[in-house]
């Protein structure tokens, strides 16, 4: 029978085309010798469901989508069939008008225009078609587009992986495009491209032409960064490829070009998903503050792969020691020997005092400053100054729990006791007197004699 595969037999009956409608069923018998006939219960059968989707009215949006417009689908032996199709139509709901039409299966189609394949997910109609489109509204213009029809076999195996669980086996989607002919993984972009979305590493199994498509590419490695160690050597050296790649996995930057560590929008996307990989920026990106910023923001330990000309910055320092205090580990000696610079710290972040030379922590004005802004940092001070006055009031009425660190004759000082417990009562864990019953209740005893 014309159309069918030697020894094979449809059950339709002759003559008479599939039935409009949500579907029609194809069912194909096979002897093991080859040779099939209707009916035979002794035959291999293969059951073909042919799904019809009709194409959904798009939203209206844009005047633009709601234009229609006339589009000629040819294929290898001339025309198949006219189809009034909406601007805002996918390119799936293309192929579904002309399943109807032409009762070609939407799997088996691939549509070209202007020598580009439309591909199902990621192409709008109204974005190929907006070239083709006439200057006058009424002028009529026909576009061509042109079919050519998968085997069943690519039909077959492009439907098996849409329908596949992404989750069930992280292998059956790769598997699969490994067993699939040298000719579909070459040429057969939709396949492959399905393929790479559910699994990046089946980029892998792709011919060579089709590790050079940079839209092929960019699917795997956002699925799947590491990917992009089977991607052509040329988009390693591309910037969006490797952009999506390191968004994705950070660790996809050793699989680039080496240029890319001097990138800094691709360092940027590394650094903030994984800031200690600033030690493989370039020695150019370690002097940049946005990205030494960005990954002590993830630790302040990643200053320790900033330029040295920054952690002699004063004020890139402070701006750092904002971010995470723990960066102060890295500053120079000259930063830490300079007063000024660690008065300054102590004013925004009072536990910097712990990182104080001896004679900075004995130092009254800037540890006054440090358990101002943090009454803890009281714990960091020279003993002297612990048992001062005027610097335990501070500590304390910023944390009441610093008197732990005070000593004597601070910890006994009037004014230090009713700040600490002024903030007791503040926080009704100590009545007041005019709240208290009991001092009410009992006057104060009279004195005798």
């Amino acid at each position: 029978m014309a159309g069918f595969p030697a020894g094979l037999q449809s059950s339709r009956p002759r003559g008479r085309p599939n039935p409009p409608g949500p579907a029609f069923v194809t069912t194909f018998s096979e002897r093991s010798d080859g040779s099939g006939s209707e009916g035979d219960d002794d035959a291999f059968k293969i059951v073909h469901v042919h799904n019809f989707q009709r194409p959904e009215k798009p939203e209206k949006s844009a005047r633009a989508d709601l234009r229609v417009r006339k589009l000629s689908v040819v294929g290898l032996k001339g025309d198949l069939c006219e189809i009034t199709a909406k601007l805002g139509w996918t390119v799936w709901q293309l192929k579904a008008a002309i399943e109807e039409q032409t009762f070609i299966p939407a799997h088996e189609q691939r549509l070209i225009l202007d020598c580009k394949e439309l591909l199902d997910e990621t192409a709008v109609l109204s974005h190929d078609l907006a070239a083709s489109l006439p200057d006058s509204e009424e002028e009529e213009e026909v576009v061509l587009v042109s079919l050519l029809r998968r085997s069943a076999e690519q039909a077959i195996l492009l439907k098996q992986m849409r329908q596949m669980d992404r989750g069930a086996d992280g292998l059956a989607v790769p598997r699969l495009l490994r067993r699939a002919p040298v000719s579909i993984r070459q040429t057969d972009t939709e396949v492959v491209l399905t393929a790479v979305r559910l699994c990046g590493s089946s980029l892998q199994f792709a011919g060579a032409q089709l590790r050079e498509n940079k839209a092929v590419v960019l699917a795997a490695v956002r699925q799947n960064g590491m990917a992009l160690q089977h991607a052509a050597d040329s988009l390693k050296n591309d910037e969006d490829v490797v952009l999506a790649a390191v968004l994705q996995n950070s660790e996809a930057l050793q699989l680039a070009h080496e240029s890319f560590t001097g990138h800094k929008a691709v360092m940027l996307a590394v650094v903030r998903h994984k800031g200690e990989d600033l030690r493989h920026a370039s020695d150019s990106l370690k002097a940049d503050r946005d990205l030494v910023l960005a990954a002590v923001k993830q630790s302040g330990f990643n200053m320790k792969f900033a330029a040295d000309q920054l952690k002699e910055d004063p004020e890139f320092m402070l701006r750092a020691l904002i971010e995470d205090s723990d960066a102060m580990l890295f500053a120079s000696e000259k930063l830490l020997s300079d007063r000024g610079f660690f008065l300054s710290a102590v004013k925004q972040r009072g536990n910097l005092l712990r990182f104080a030379a001896d004679s900075k922590k004995a130092d009254r004005e800037i540890v006054l400053a440090a358990v101002s802004n943090s009454g803890m940092a009281l714990q960091f001070a020279a003993g002297v100054l612990k048992g001062n006055a005027e610097v335990v009031l501070a500590a304390v009425t910023q944390q009441p729990l610093a008197l732990e660190f005070a000593s004597l004759p601070a910890k006994e000082d009037e004014a230090v006791l009713a700040a600490v417990i002024q903030d007791v009562r503040s926080l009704g864990l100590c009545p007041s007197p005019e709240e208290d019953p009991q001092a009410q209740s009992d006057p104060p005893e009279e004195p005798t004699g």
